[in-house]
């Protein structure tokens, strides 16, 4: 008698779950998801937002808040230089 395979119900979850990225409602979801994600990495790289050096939730928030605004600033800043440089339209959004 052979023995059971060890990951047989891994391997059907894992099948599932492929076969599931690839229907066409779950990437309109994901997408929102993904321009989510960009902005909460450039958070975390850039700006340090991975670990906060404060104590107490309201010290915390601020750095939060502020970390969040230096990321909005410098997005606005890099859409506007190119806007000035003709390379977007004033529609269009530069990714972060």
């Amino acid at each position: 008698m052979c023995p059971p395979a060890r990951n047989s119900g891994r391997d059907i979850a894992t099948a599932y779950s492929r076969a599931r990225e690839e229907t066409e409602e779950f990437k309109k979801e994901y997408a929102i998801r993904a321009g989510g994600e960009s902005v909460n990495a450039a958070l975390k790289t850039a700006h340090g937002l991975g670990k906060v050096w404060t104590r107490r939730l309201i010290r915390v928030a601020f750095a939060v808040r502020m970390k969040a605004l230096a990321s909005n600033v410098k997005r606005f800043l890099r859409y506007r230089c190119a806007q000035m440089a003709g390379k977007v339209e004033k529609t269009e959004l530069v990714p972060a």
